[in-house]
């Protein structure tokens, strides 16, 4: 969905470890790249990579695996790992960079090697099923899928940002630019081997606070359907009371609209639930992406702003939702509020040349100059090659009106990238002044001769 009052996408990001490609047509103007498109929770991935013979081997087994549970109530958490020292903290990065190689170059075979899918699975079955055919099943789908757990920026450029541990575990966050426009955060989660190396064994996504084992959790007990232990599936959707089979198939309806492509009908189901199913975060991020499919009429966008608002008090504290709410500040011209929802992710991920570039963009809007150049510095010091970065150097010097500068690096990006401009790009209000100046003229002159 696109909020009327935002520009359109930003150029498209190329990979790290290759130069860029001649461009074919120009910057699509200098404009912020809203994180709302395209976004795919991983759950869905995981839906999909499912086998049949598995789907159909859980609903067999489902009743006699309930009668053989134990009633004790089981632990998914993975042992937490002891520190790493600095040696291992390179040794890691160096492994991130194989994985980001791995999946910048949909390179399926690398990616299956450095996942632990055994111990994956095992967290994902673990108290819903001790069958190994169905194990095996789940197991086998996933890793035939393009991208496994990664298939939503599968091919994307990514990076390596800071070490972090969630929930004991080593982890690191990764950053991949997407080509639709935005970005995607994630947590990679990883355990050591017993060669003194990394394998990953979950992995968190930032902008809903998806944990991808505990969305597959789910989904698998949802198949299980009425043969599930019932207090187990009220643990595992953070439900009091019984969960009975009403309330799974009003969950199943949401979702399965979603993974079929009916948003209309994903949207209608889960408006008609209960305000407590409603607030289930994975259900409440389902219907946001749903919302984000139905066009750009009045009323999708009415319902699209209703949701937004909800987000923080769904999701909690450690999401970046906040790039959601850049969308609803632009339908309602707010920069000032958009500006601070960059604020609350760069608290979130930390200093990061994305958000920065962001950041900047927002200041343009509410005519800063420090504030932009300040963003624009940042962001350079921290990633230089970030081509993104072409947008905020050209309305800093629109704004600062240096209108000798910004006919200069036109040129100089035109040179260097191949690209070809237009003087239609310069679309952004910041250019109308540059757009009366003698150097604008002369270049578009220029252009036109080409």
């Amino acid at each position: 969905m696109t909020p009327p009052s935002s520009p359109p996408p930003v150029p498209p990001v190329y990979s790290q470890s290759q130069p860029p490609a001649p461009k074919k047509k120009g910057l699509h103007g200098c404009v912020i790249a809203l994180i709302c498109v395209g976004v795919a929770l991983p759950v869905l991935a995981i839906l999909a990579s499912l086998a049949v013979p598995a789907y159909n081997a859980i609903q067999a087994k489902a009743r006699q695996i309930k009668a053989e549970r134990e009633a004790k109530a089981p632990t998914t958490e993975i042992t937490p790992s002891a520190p790493l020292s600095e040696e291992e903290k390179k040794a890691l990065e160096a492994f991130m960079e194989k994985l980001i190689a791995a999946i910048e170059e949909s390179d399926q075979e690398a990616l299956n090697r450095m996942v632990d899918y055994d111990t994956f699975t095992a967290g994902v079955f673990e108290g819903l099923s001790s069958d190994a055919s169905v194990r095996a099943g789940f197991q086998k789908g996933i890793k035939q899928k393009p991208g496994g757990i990664y298939s939503n920026v599968l091919g994307q450029p990514g990076r390596f940002l800071r070490h972090r541990v969630r929930n004991g575990m080593p982890a690191a966050t990764l950053r991949f630019l997407l080509e639709a426009g935005g970005a995607s955060y994630l947590d990679i989660i990883v355990r050591r081997d017993d060669r003194g190396g990394f394998l990953v064994v979950n992995t968190y996504d930032y902008l809903f606070g998806a944990d991808v084992l505990q969305e597959a959790r789910r989904a698998v007990a949802l198949m299980m359907g009425g043969g599930a232990d019932q207090s187990l599936l009220a643990r595992l959707f953070g439900i009091q009371g019984a969960f009975d089979k009403k309330r799974v198939d009003q969950i199943t309806g949401v979702r399965g609209a979603v993974t079929s492509g009916d948003f209309a009908l994903a949207a209608s189901r889960y408006e008609a639930l209960p305000e407590n199913l409603r607030r289930m975060p994975f259900l409440y991020s389902a219907y946001v992406q749903a919302l984000q499919q139905l066009g750009d009429s009045e009323e999708a966008n009415a319902k699209y702003l209703a949701a937004l608002e909800q987000g923080r008090s769904i999701l909690g504290p450690d999401v970046m939702i906040d790039m959601l709410y850049i969308d609803l500040h632009f339908m309602k011209n707010d920069f000032a509020a958009a500006r601070d929802a960059v604020k609350a992710s760069l608290r979130v991920i930390g200093d990061d040349a994305y958000l920065h570039h962001l950041l900047g963009l927002m200041c343009v809007k509410l005519r800063d100059a420090v504030g932009a150049e300040q963003a624009l510095q940042q962001a350079q010091k921290i990633e230089p090659d970030l081509s993104s970065l072409i947008d905020l150097k050209l309305q800093v010097l629109a704004l600062k009106e240096d209108h000798v500068g910004l006919a200069r690096l036109l040129r100089e990006f035109a040179k260097e990238t191949g690209a070809e401009l237009a003087p239609d790009i310069l679309s952004e209000p910041v250019y109308e002044a540059f757009k009366q100046s003698p150097e604008f003229k002369s270049w578009a002159a220029e252009v036109a001769k080409q």
